[in-house]
């Protein structure tokens, strides 16, 4: 306890230092208990390991349900999720996939899912090249092991997924042809795959010059994708493109896809995906009839589908079960 003299500036300058001191440290108390439950709830951390197939640190971001601090024994399902162009894995923690996972998990919805974030280094297309060094190569050898190791993943494949948005699609597409083992389930979020052939006004009568989204795929898109498939002699090789292609890999492996569970979700209205896109659903539609197909009428590319198709796709393939009514 303090004694006070009153009268005593010495006294009213304390007074007033300690008035001052409690008001923040109440204030910083306030702060603390409104924001502590919003920090905890963000369960997306951001690592980075040395990938030896890259000869380089490799970082990626993974989302990590609470349960699994209080239950480190157990073994959860994961998901590879594989970002778009441009974007990186710190991309799903700024569009909030977090809150949405928890908010499932919170509500009974789906089970806790371990969720990991590859950075793909915004146009990799997620293949090996000479461009961005061998990143599938490195997702097998050296990431997944990487993650094996140091977080509580199942080694089922009927609790692993692979998935990927737009340019992540052409990857995960890819990596479930390769690797079909090590997956039971696919995730395609509008797919960047831009089959027959590439985008323009031939093959999509819409990309005039008058409209954006189109000018950035005629100039970039294209552009990027040649970055990933690129030969010594010339900017794009359809050569190393065209092995990378479902048609071309379903025709040497028809039975690859035969095991997976497949979800496809794209949206009706995609500017910027859209013929490749309908061009796989009806190869589903023929060669893979088990893959389930979700069209979003007037939706276009864009993350505030992605999130809802990723909740429908969660709950899809790992609904609740009350582990307690089991025993």
């Amino acid at each position: 306890m303090v004694s006070l003299i009153l009268g005593d500036n010495r006294s009213d300058t304390f007074l007033q230092r300690s008035a001052w001191l409690g008001l923040n440290v109440s204030l910083f108390l306030v702060i603390f208990m409104i924001f502590t439950p919003k920090l905890m709830a963000q369960q997306i951390h951001h690592r980075a390991f040395f990938s030896p197939t890259l000869k380089n640190e490799w970082r990626y971001s993974i989302y990590l349900p609470k349960v699994v601090s209080e239950h480190p024994e157990e073994k959860y399902p994961v998901i590879f999720m594989l970002h778009g162009m441009f974007n990186t894995d710190k991309s799903f923690e700024t569009k909030k996939f977090a809150s949405l996972i928890n908010d499932l998990i919170e509500k009974n919805l789906i089970d806790p899912v371990i969720v990991v974030f590859p950075n793909g280094f915004r146009q990799s297309w997620w293949v090996d090249s000479e461009a961005f060094g061998s990143i599938e190569s490195a997702f097998f050898h050296d990431l997944l092991p990487h993650i094996a190791l140091y977080y509580a993943i199942s080694t089922d494949p009927q609790k692993r997924v692979i998935a990927g948005i737009s340019m992540g699609g052409f990857g995960a597409l890819n990596y479930a042809f390769h690797h079909s083992d090590t997956f039971a389930h696919l995730w395609l979020f509008s797919p960047a795959l831009f089959l027959p052939s590439p985008l323009n006004p031939e093959t999509h009568p819409d990309a005039t010059p008058g409209n954006w989204r189109e000018r950035i795929v005629l100039r970039n898109v294209i552009q990027y994708r040649a970055f990933a498939f690129a030969g010594e002699a010339q900017p794009f090789n359809a050569l190393l493109f065209i092995p990378k292609t479902y048609p071309y890999l379903h025709e040497r492996r028809p039975d690859r896809l035969a095991e997976l569970d497949i979800l496809l979700f794209y949206g009706d209205a995609d500017p910027i995906t859209d013929s490749g896109t309908r061009f796989l659903h009806d190869f589903f539609t023929e060669h893979v009839p088990h893959a389930k197909i979700f069209v979003t009428p007037s939706a276009g590319h864009q993350w505030s589908l992605w999130r809802t198709d990723f909740a429908r796709a969660l709950q899809a393939t790992f609904p609740y079960i009350n582990q307690e009514k089991l025993h």
